[in-house]
């Protein structure tokens, strides 16, 4: 990769990582679409050379989409702060902002069997997301009640990876091509969100304390 003038200020851990190592937080949606097979074999069977294994892999996951000679720069993005989030950090984040996209669904539910049921599922955390109200940072999207929390769940997941999704889409090339390998391959922006409330909605609900 070119060591140019464009490349300066990304040079700490987490923006070197993003940049150089895409392969490292791949989400594994996209595995097929990006051969991984030989390079998963190899590090399976010899971690020790797992970094060497990551290097070649990432060039390949780079240059199939052009975007080997193309960092993403800190200073030009709008959404970086995303960068430094781990997997588990950018899980959670969706959940909480699927959680409040949700919330006027699953508010409509009346049994109360569904109710307590919809709550064990969700937790305690991604639940009171849901109770807000006028205080929730969006109001939510309008849709039928849920009648199984399996729907749920899995409602909130797809509406929240694609909030995040949708939270990218003014970013740059480098940064926004970047970040949609970490997310699932199907990720795709809700109707009636726009890209602004994407991003304030994930801004609002994140609970990293440190963020750059």
């Amino acid at each position: 990769m070119s060591t140019s003038s464009s490349y300066a200020g990304v040079f700490d851990p987490a923006w070197w990582q993003f940049n150089m190592l895409p392969s490292r937080t791949l989400h594994r949606s996209h595995w097929f679409a990006y051969a991984a097979g030989p390079a998963v074999a190899a590090i399976d069977a010899r971690p020790e050379h797992a970094e060497v294994w990551h290097r070649h892999w990432s060039r390949h996951i780079l240059r199939t989409l052009g975007l080997w000679e193309r960092p993403a720069v800190r200073e030009a993005a709008g959404a970086g702060w995303l960068v430094e989030h781990g997997s588990a950090e950018l899980q959670l984040l969706a959940r909480r902002a699927g959680a409040v996209l949700a919330a006027p669904r699953l508010r409509r539910c009346v049994s109360g069997t569904v109710v307590r049921a919809l709550a064990a599922a969700l937790g305690e955390d991604l639940y009171a997301l849901t109770l807000l109200g006028d205080a929730a940072p969006h109001p939510g999207l309008a849709g039928a009640a849920f009648e199984r929390p399996e729907a749920a769940l899995e409602q909130i997941d797809t509406l929240g990876w694609g909030a995040l999704h949708l939270a990218l889409q003014q970013e740059d090339d480098p940064l926004r091509m970047r970040m949609a390998l970490r997310l699932p391959a199907d990720a795709c922006g809700p109707a009636g969100l726009s890209v602004a409330d994407a991003l304030a909605l994930a801004k609002a609900l994140d609970v990293r304390e440190i963020r750059s």
